[in-house]
């Protein structure tokens, strides 16, 4: 939102709002050279501005022009989901790392197991890449089979209940977060390795394991959101 009022004032933000007619708008937004449904997300904040500012004037503010042009349409396409296929084929591949590591890199080996369990609480709980790799231990009710997130995208907080095998990852996650940690205080003499906190998974980004993962496995077109979000919501449907 802040970044459209941004660039909508650079572009209008020497005109009088009574002077802005349904022509100049869509002049302003079919410049952008942007897609229909981006457009519309642009469409949606002017004319929430000018919603706004009846509210402050309605005297000098008594019409919206944005109201009167219409949406630009967006191409309807089916959603994009992890098939089983697709998972395990992307899992084949994250073994194969696993166990190409030698035995005595033993610090890497842990720092790869991680990947399956990432992939695990994403597709089974559908929960924002933001959320995931934000999650602390604190946010963990195993006891309730709960995970609690503070702030969603609307600023609200949200439980996840956990299935079976997200449980079981977690599980899995915090025994191998201990066991570097172990190795973090071998290494440092320290009493506790600070490397990641409280913090549930030991990385905050996943893009590079993943893009890796998807091409050695010939997964195409398949983004973390899709794995997360698109594929919990159709197996759920399911």
């Amino acid at each position: 939102m802040r970044q459209r009022l941004l660039a909508m004032k650079e572009a209008l933000g020497d005109r009088v709002a009574v002077s802005l007619k349904v022509g100049d708008i869509k002049v302003y937004l079919d410049s952008l050279y942007r897609k229909p449904a981006t457009m519309n997300r642009y469409k949606s904040c002017l004319s929430a501005v000018y919603t706004y500012a009846r509210t402050i004037d309605s005297e000098r503010i008594h019409i919206n022009p944005v109201r009167d042009l219409k949406h630009y349409t967006v191409a309807s396409s089916l959603p994009r989901f992890m098939t089983d296929d697709e998972e395990t084929k992307i899992r084949t591949v994250l073994q194969k790392w696993i166990n190409e590591t030698p035995e005595n890199h033993r610090l890497t080996r842990l720092l790869l197991q991680q990947h399956p369990n990432e992939l695990t609480v994403a597709a089974g709980t559908g929960i924002r890449k933001g959320n995931q790799y934000a999650l602390r231990w604190p946010d963990i009710d195993f006891k309730a089979r709960e995970i609690h997130l503070p702030k969603t995208k609307n600023g609200d907080p949200h439980i996840v209940p956990m299935i079976d095998d997200v449980y079981l990852a977690l599980i899995n996650q915090r025994s191998i977060l201990r066991q570097i940690d172990a190795i973090k205080r071998k290494q440092t003499g320290k009493t506790r390795h600070a490397h990641a906190g409280d913090r549930v998974f030991s990385i905050e980004e996943n893009r590079t394991w993943w893009a890796k993962a998807k091409k050695e496995a010939g997964v195409r077109n398949l983004n973390w959101h899709q794995c997360s979000r698109h594929t919990a919501g159709s197996r759920l449907g399911q």
